[in-house]
């Protein structure tokens, strides 16, 4: 995926480095990096999974049960997105920080990060056999891209994103918020 230049410069930034970033450049990189990717990563790891676990079946370790997982994962993940997208991040933008859609979000997270170990289970911990299909190796490759592009996702949502600027300076404690 093509990025744009303020989005390839945020990949190798420290979390240091974002706390310094305006919350509008924070929603502009997770838009472009995160959420325009999952759409992408998601339908095409369901594919592989299907075609996997279709030829595959009875290898000990298929992953059986991933596509469905992925397909469930991916459809709570557009919703988390949806909310994002339409409500809260409209009201980041307008220097509003909502506590009540912010845990929301925060609780969505933790059900992110369940559904990510459901991944490294259901792949056997993205094992394969030595002999894999290029399909299989391709499906475990892609879906330890998502788990780690979701874990980043999640970090820079709840550690940046989601604390208002001020106390992101330094300006604020954050205890009134």
């Amino acid at each position: 995926m093509q990025f744009s230049e303020a989005t390839q410069q945020g990949l190798n930034r420290s979390q240091h480095q974002w706390l310094k970033i305006s919350t509008n450049e924070v929603v502009d990189y997770v838009l472009e990096r995160f959420h325009a990717v999952h759409r992408t990563q998601f339908p095409e790891a369901i594919a592989l999974a299907r075609k996997v676990e279709e030829v595959h079946a009875d290898e000990p370790l298929c992953p059986t049960g991933l596509a469905d997982h992925l397909a469930f994962m991916f459809q709570e993940l557009e919703g988390h997105m949806l909310k994002e997208e339409q409500i809260l991040f409209p009201m980041l933008r307008n220097n509003t920080h909502p506590q009540g859609p912010i845990m929301v979000m925060e609780s969505e997270h933790e059900e992110h990060e369940v559904a990510i170990q459901k991944i490294a289970k259901l792949s056997h911990n993205f094992s394969m056999p030595d002999d894999a299909c290029g399909t299989w190796r391709h499906l475990i490759s892609l879906v330890r891209e998502i788990c780690d592009d979701l874990q980043d996702h999640i970090e820079l949502e709840n550690n940046i994103l989601f604390v208002p600027e001020e106390v992101r300076a330094g300006n604020c404690c954050g205890g009134c918020q």
